[in-house]
């Protein structure tokens, strides 16, 4: 396939781009053959990135190009995610925090987005236990939970603010659990279900 090219006399005398493909059985990931395919994938990958041509810039399509600059795109934003992190603990700690040591609810902020990253370690954990492959879509996964967590957090705090402060702590939380547990439920249902059927997909 070529394009943006010119003619004289009917003999094409220049080309601004030329495309071809290859197309070999790849089988599954993990079998010899599919092993080997990921090796010359990365070989002419390495060999398109290294080349220095002087009127010619390769680009490389592949089976595995979506998910590398997935990868890559996602390495690059460690930062990005330490911050992100930081800055959500600010946050919960100051909309839940007040100058009532009594009512303030900054340690809850605090401890409630450290649970999320205990979720998000042991969840990979579990995984790779399991034999279950990282892919560049599971690096997604501790931003999704940081604000599917967080939100679960507020949910609990403003039905347990809304409860009777007469009444024992125990039924307290009894009463606002009860209450936000319902909402919480749903969410994380769907949630699920809606990763049970990305899985389902290539």
């Amino acid at each position: 396939m070529i394009g943006g090219f010119y003619r004289n006399a009917g003999i094409i005398q220049t080309i601004q781009a030329y495309r071809f493909g290859i197309i070999f059985p790849r089988g599954e990931d993990d079998s010899p053959w599919g092993e080997a395919m990921d090796k010359f994938e990365f070989a002419l990958g390495k060999l398109t990135v290294d080349s220095n041509y002087q009127h010619i810039e390769p680009q490389l399509l592949g089976f595995r190009t979506l998910s590398d600059e997935l990868a890559n795109a996602i390495s690059g934003d460690i930062v990005l995610f330490a911050v992100g992190y930081v800055l959500m603990i600010s946050f919960c700690c100051f909309a839940l925090g007040n100058n009532d040591l009594v009512s303030s609810k900054k340690l809850v902020g605090l401890m409630g987005v450290i649970s999320v990253i205990l979720a998000v370690v042991g969840g990979i954990g579990l995984s790779c236990a399991l034999g279950t492959p990282i892919t560049p879509v599971t690096q997604i996964v501790p931003f999704l939970a940081l604000g599917i967590g967080v939100d679960d957090m507020f949910i609990m705090c403003n039905s347990l603010s809304k409860t009777d402060v007469r009444l024992p702590i125990e039924k307290r939380i009894i009463t606002g659990i009860s209450r936000a547990g319902v909402s919480i439920t749903i969410t994380s249902l769907t949630d699920f279900l809606a990763f049970m059927v990305g899985t389902s997909s290539r």
